[in-house]
């Protein structure tokens, strides 16, 4: 179980949790979170940002969420084909 604790956020803050990190070829799980700053103005639109920074052959899952509020998390996945 994973409990972070995240400072107040302001409006176009954001901090990025990954499962895992990886090149295309070397996989790293004990990478620490990012701060980072957004220019989106909702969930949708940094959940699309997030996505679009994914390289295609990355792209397995997103899910964007207030802290505190994972139950209306904005989820966006694709699966192999």
């Amino acid at each position: 179980m994973l409990t972070p604790t995240i400072r107040d956020l302001e409006p176009g803050d954001a901090v990025l949790m990954t499962t895992y990190r990886s090149d295309g070829h070397v996989v790293a799980t004990d990478e620490p979170f990012l701060e980072a700053r957004t220019e989106a103005g909702d969930q949708d639109e940094l959940l699309e940002e997030l996505w679009g920074a994914l390289p295609p052959e990355l792209r397995v899952a997103v899910a964007v969420f207030d802290p505190g509020g994972l139950a209306d998390a904005a989820v966006r996945h694709e699966a192999s084909a």
